[in-house]
């Protein structure tokens, strides 16, 4: 791992506890207008959301009916997915 990879993951994962507490607000409705786009149907998919931070694509993706596999290399991002109570998420950092 490059320094700039271990340094990026660490900025990130120290900022989980505030990414988690605010921008989830203005990154749910991004969320929504990305999945209102989405060409497939989403209820009974599976999601891969890569980058996925706190979780907020994969609780409005689930919200629909799909199972989402969220990886992020920042694991304590992962973490502090409180939206959905993490029902059928799947962490992997």
């Amino acid at each position: 791992m490059s320094d700039l990879e271990r340094d990026t993951r660490t900025a990130y994962e120290q900022a989980a506890a505030a990414w988690a507490a605010g921008p989830h607000r203005v990154y749910r409705r991004l969320a929504a207008a990305l999945l209102d786009r989405c060409p497939v149907r989403l209820a009974g998919a599976t999601v891969l959301d890569v980058g996925a931070g706190t979780g907020v694509l994969g609780a409005e993706a689930r919200a629909r009916g799909a199972g989402c596999l969220d990886a992020d290399v920042a694991v304590r991002m992962l973490a502090r997915d409180s939206h959905d109570g993490r029902r059928g998420r799947h962490p992997v950092g």
